[in-house]
């Protein structure tokens, strides 16, 4: 790498607190590339992100910002079996389209994370570059709408330009647990911390309170690893207080994007579209064209309306009706026709 590269990767390992073993950018212009957009630290992202869903009238902040993170988690959608690729290679050759997606958690490996959904071009142009363990950039990102308010930030890119592999991280391990014997813990975690994750941390705090008696009551079930000294407490002790309120990382969250709709970051695509109802059906339903005409309210004016019903016209009378007359206290009885009245004058 020049000597540009690695003044710039060297701050964004002070920035970030992210060590590379391994520099994927050796372009002299990267400068230009990653320090013409505000950076936003991981720490920060929540707040920089709220202030683009805030209602308050204002000047909203600018759309030039970027972050940095490590991927832990990554998947393609929609996922396929090996029977099904084949067949569908072909077919998807054939389409000028390709729905294909991917979603990448991106974590600062001390308890932040977002997940990043990679769509059109972007994706064709990093589908196989965004690995576990791989330091990137995400530059001008849109923001996902949830309308879920404990639901993680979500980002997602379309354009090749708004992706940067920086490079891999040094310190992305993962948990040493096994949950089977042939199955380790999938947990993502930085290696400079230890090898387990909270979760078999815990497990491992309950095993030694059942064993010994000097851990059997008090705060040893505190998640420490990411926790900072606070002020003194009562008694003069100290107060460990967590930077990161805990979340359950297998909790699934929906997002709305704007031409594709809604998708849980698990990957499912949802059908928010109403099927069409087919006008024509409904036209030669007799039943139903019965029962709306003759109907004034408006519900069923509106529905004679839509489905195209049209009521037979009613020769205007001039004349007032009988319960009009009957109102004005007049008997129908007494009413005459005209040529009633003409006898009767004669």
């Amino acid at each position: 790498m020049d000597n540009t590269s690695d003044k710039i990767i060297y701050k964004i390992q002070l920035l970030t607190q992210l060590r590379l073993k391994k520099g994927y950018i050796s372009s002299p212009d990267l400068e230009s590339i990653f320090m013409s957009n505000a950076f936003i630290s991981m720490d920060q992202l929540t707040i920089h992100v709220n202030k683009f869903k805030s209602i308050r009238v204002g000047q909203k902040p600018s759309k030039e910002w970027g972050t940095v993170g490590v991927i832990d988690q990554v998947k393609t959608y929609p996922v396929q079996i090996e029977e099904q690729k084949e067949e569908q290679d072909s077919k998807n050759n054939k389409k000028k389209g390709n729905n294909k997606f991917c979603i990448a958690r991106v974590s600062n490996m001390s308890g932040v994370y977002f997940h990043l959904f990679v769509f059109g071009k972007a994706y064709k142009e990093f589908k196989d570059k965004l690995q576990v363990a791989r330091v990137i950039s995400v530059l001008k990102p849109d923001i996902a709408r949830s309308s879920d308010r404990t639901a993680d930030i979500a980002l997602y890119v379309d354009s090749y330009e708004q992706l940067l592999i920086i490079g891999e991280s040094e310190d992305l391990v993962q948990c040493s647990q096994f949950i089977r014997p042939s199955k380790q813990c999938p947990a993502m975690l930085d290696g400079r911390t230890g090898t387990l994750c909270n979760y078999h941390i815990e497990l491992a705090c309950k095993a030694s309170k059942n064993s010994r008696m000097e851990l059997a009551s008090g705060d040893g079930g505190l998640e420490v690893r990411y926790a900072k000294v606070s002020a003194a407490g009562k008694s003069g002790r100290s107060m460990y207080q967590l930077t990161q309120p805990e979340r359950k990382l297998d909790r699934e969250f929906t997002y709305v994007f704007e031409g594709r709709g809604a998708i849980t970051s698990e990957g499912k695509e949802l059908n928010t579209k109403h099927p069409k109802k087919n006008i024509e059906d409904l036209k030669k339903n007799e039943e139903l064209a019965g029962f709306l005409k003759g109907k004034s309210d408006p519900g069923a004016e509106m529905i004679r309306k839509i489905i195209g019903i049209q009521e037979e016209k009613k020769p205007k009378s001039n004349g007032l009706s009988v319960e009009a007359m009957l109102k004005m206290g007049y008997n129908h009885k007494e009413v005459l026709t005209k040529d009633q009245s003409d006898k009767k004058v004669l």
